[in-house]
Order: structure tokens, then C-alpha cells, then sequence
């Protein structure tokens, strides 16, 4: 496990996907148009970042469009399997909780994504 800038735990294949997670959370922070790119990028990079997996289906679930919406389910079944596979120690609380309000979120479940 890996630390971001804010000291938090963050299950990534290495150092550089949680800096390039802390840049796509300031990007998606600040609305940036790169959002989607940077978030993408560091996702398909790094399958293994639970956290860019969550933030990139939080981003289609923005768009609030039918396909982004099945995408992002797809996203949170996808990254739910490989935190599973990952084992008892594979996933922080938080990440787990991170996939689960993605999941809620893209059912329509706003008080569950809560």
C-alpha cells in the first residue's frame, strides 16, 4: 500500500499511479476538461488503483448518460472482482467503501452511494 499527498492509504501497483491519482483528484476537483483523459489514462495504466477505478466511474455517472451510466456498473463490478481477488489485505476500508457507493451510485441508489 501506498500514501497519497494527504497521508491516506492507496492499493496501486506503485508511487506513480497515487501521484497521478492526487493529479486526477485535483483535476476532477477543479473541473478540469483533462479530467477524463488523466483519470482514463491512470485506469487503464493501473487496473490495480481501486481509488482511479472508483473516480473514473464517479466521472461517467457526472454525465448522467444512459451508456455512461452502464459504464460505470461495469466499472464497479470490474473493480470490486479485483479488490475481491486481491484478498483480506487487498483493499483499505475506505476503497471498500469507495466501491461500494460507486456501485449504489450507478443502481440509482443515492442514499446508498452516501
Amino acid at each position: 500500500m501506498y500514501f497519497d499527498s494527504r497521508g491516506l492509504g492507496v492499493t496501486a501497483s506503485n508511487n506513480s499511479s497515487v501521484e497521478r491519482l492526487d493529479g486526477a483528484v485535483t483535476r476532477y476537483l477543479g473541473a478540469r476538461r483533462d479530467t477524463l483523459d488523466w483519470t482514463s489514462a491512470l485506469a487503464t495504466d493501473d487496473p490495480d488503483c481501486i481509488l482511479a477505478q472508483c473516480l473514473l466511474g464517479y466521472i461517467y455517472l457526472h454525465a448522467g448518460k444512459p451508456e455512461c451510466v452502464a459504464r460505470a456498473r461495469e466499472i464497479g463490478a470490474e473493480v470490486r472482482r479485483r479488490a475481491e481477488a486481491r484478498g483480506a489485505g487487498g483493499a483499505s476500508g475506505r476503497e471498500k467503501l469507495h466501491v461500494a457507493a460507486l456501485e449504489a451510485w450507478a443502481q440509482g441508489d443515492l442514499e446508498g452511494a452516501v
